[in-house]
């Protein structure tokens, strides 16, 4: 069922690296239906029970929501690093 909607401007958001991305405005007219869009699933994430220091912990809480997505991607990093 599609109903006939206003069109409407959006946002969508690019990232082409992560530490550039680059906004695209399109009409909701020119996006095609989410339906016909390909999931890109991320792998699911492996629970573990890991110890660090407080003031670790305290530092990446301290960033806010997402402190494990952080402790996550300096971990990546530092593996990245060595398989070089």
């Amino acid at each position: 069922m599609t109903e006939n909607l206003p069109k409407k401007k959006i946002m969508v958001r690019r990232v082409t690296s992560p530490v550039r991305s680059r906004a695209v405005e399109e009409t909701a007219s020119q996006v095609s239906s989410w339906e016909d869009s390909p999931l890109d699933l991320p792998e699911p994430k492996q629970a573990i029970s890991l110890r660090v220091d407080r003031d670790v912990l305290e530092f990446f809480k301290s960033g806010g929501k997402g402190y494990q997505t952080r402790m996550n991607a300096v971990l990546r990093a530092y593996m990245k690093s060595q398989k070089r």
